[in-house]
């Protein structure tokens, strides 16, 4: 007896083209938020307080690293191939004059900030940035309290060759950036950090002195 296909096997895939034309006529609502991930119309989590604090300070952070070189976007599309158009929390791409009349089609650094997405982030995600040659890729990965970053994208497939993981007490040190570091710790919403030491989870702040 045959196991039954998987339902992936059924599944027609959108273009990105295709994709444009249904967000174009307005069959997808204004309101919804989706990407494209390997062409399948996938739901982005709605915005939380915590969420949006931890990227807006990692982007003032990070912003004096471009110094006119790159340009940072923030949750913007990058459409990385024929059939994947997403929208990463954080990207440093080349100059937005470059991209006038289009979106980036390539990133130098790509940070997600994880906590409900983290196995998409970790998994799809991950193999649609190596796959399009993104050189650094970093995962704020908030369940398990460190950060995760992969180097060096595999050509022709869809793997990284170097994964790096490193808990938020140490300062994230980017190739991509080599003269900055970030202290990721510091980003985090104080409320966060509560729930966290509610949570009796191995808080990674246990070596470090409380926040002014």
């Amino acid at each position: 007896m045959h196991a039954p296909d998987p339902i992936t096997h059924w599944l027609r895939p959108f273009s990105l083209r295709e994709y444009h034309q249904i967000v174009d006529a307005g069959i997808i609502p204004s309101d919804e938020r989706v990407e494209l991930l390997n062409g399948l119309l996938v739901k982005m989590s709605p915005p939380a307080p915590y969420h949006t604090s931890i990227i807006q300070t990692l982007a003032q952070l990070l912003e004096p690293a471009a110094s006119g070189r790159l340009s940072l976007r923030v949750q913007l599309p990058l459409s990385l191939n024929l059939t994947s158009e997403l929208c990463p929390d954080i990207a440093m791409v080349a100059h937005p004059t470059v991209h006038a009349t289009r979106y980036p089609d390539t990133a130098t650094l790509i940070i997600e900030v994880a906590r409900d997405t983290l196995s998409k982030d970790r998994g799809l995600k991950r193999a649609i940035y190596a796959h399009a040659g993104i050189p650094e890729y970093v995962v704020v990965n908030l369940p398990e309290q460190h950060i995760e970053i992969s180097r060096d994208p595999i050509p022709g497939s869809s793997l990284y060759g170097r994964h790096d993981v490193s808990k938020m007490t140490a300062p994230l040190q980017l190739e991509s950036l080599p003269a900055f570091a970030i202290d990721v710790l510091q980003t985090i919403p104080l409320t966060l950090l509560d729930e966290w030491r509610d949570e009796k989870t191995n808080p990674p702040w246990r070596d470090r002195p409380p926040r002014a």
